[in-house]
């Protein structure tokens, strides 16, 4: 099994972190997925998006999956980035994440 979380609602932020520790704790892989904007637009959904495009988090080595420096490296800035995102206090933030997406 592994845990599959919202991009949107979780990437870059504290929850996020927290969850990505809790994976750690459990032995379970975590991918992100983009998932709908319902929560972004007050629950009127604007678009879906499927959830079977995901990014397994490099961070966490709990599959059979090879990942080198460059990855984690790449991840961890992104996560920075879209943490800074998160902080800008953006009026279309799911747009903006789907972009980083």
């Amino acid at each position: 099994g592994f845990v599959i979380a919202s991009f949107p609602s979780l990437f870059g932020s504290e929850d996020g972190s927290d969850l990505r520790e809790w994976c750690r704790e459990q032995r379970w892989p975590l991918v992100w997925a983009l998932g709908t904007d319902l929560f972004w637009s007050g629950y009127n959904a604007t678009r879906q998006v499927g959830l079977n495009q995901r990014l397994l988090d490099p961070t966490l080595k709990f599959t059979n999956s090879t990942v080198s420096r460059s990855d984690v490296t790449s991840f961890d800035s992104m996560w920075r980035l879209v943490s800074g995102d998160r902080y800008a206090n953006l009026t279309h933030l799911f747009e903006t994440m789907a972009k980083r997406w």
